[in-house]
């Protein structure tokens, strides 16, 4: 049990309810900066790049929620991620909320400058404001947000018209429909 707890010790754990980010899966120049801030030391932010790799991402809700997040690299997909929800209380920006962590997530293990891309007006109201963190979901997006950013990994947040964010439309639309079809009565 003590090597458990000392592995443990000097990296936080990101929690949303049931599911757990761990850090130890960051690229080990990330990782050496989370645990420099968890000891209390600011290291000096890299000189900031270019983006290289752009995240885009949507959630969808209707009966059950479902959220996607593509990396693209060079205009062609990288990498990608997708999954769902089926807690009653979520609403539609909690979907938008979910993509976002895991693009972020996404971000850092691609380990390249990258840009975040939403089609969603209103999470780029919530989270470029500097109003109150409204959810534990919002608190976990910007931690992730924060830790990128002084890598020197993530870039930004930017409005991206609906038509250009087709892929993850599309990945959060399937994620959400194969909830609703597992969970319909037979």
């Amino acid at each position: 049990m003590e090597a458990w707890s000392h592995r443990y010790e000097e990296l936080p754990v990101i929690g949303i309810g049931k599911a757990l980010y761990r850090p130890e899966s960051y690229p080990k120049k990330l990782k050496e900066k989370v645990i420099a801030l968890r000891r209390g030391r600011r290291p000096l932010p890299d000189a900031p790049k270019e983006p290289r790799v752009k995240i885009r991402i949507d959630g969808s809700k209707g009966k059950e929620g479902g959220f996607g997040a593509v990396a693209l690299a060079r205009g062609k997909v990288a990498a990608f991620v997708q999954g769902g929800a089926t807690r009653k209380d979520l609403i539609a920006q909690d979907m938008e909320l979910l993509a976002l962590v895991q693009g972020l997530i996404l971000g850092i293990t691609i380990d390249e400058p990258f840009v975040v891309e939403t089609d969603n007006t209103g999470l780029l109201g919530r989270l470029t404001g500097t109003g109150r963190t409204a959810s534990p979901l919002e608190a976990a997006a910007r931690a992730l947000m924060a830790v990128a950013r002084e890598a020197g990994l993530y870039q930004g947040l930017r409005r991206l018209e609906r038509e250009e964010n087709k892929e993850a439309d599309r990945l959060a639309n399937m994620a959400r429909r194969a909830l609703e079809e597992k969970l319909a009565p037979p």
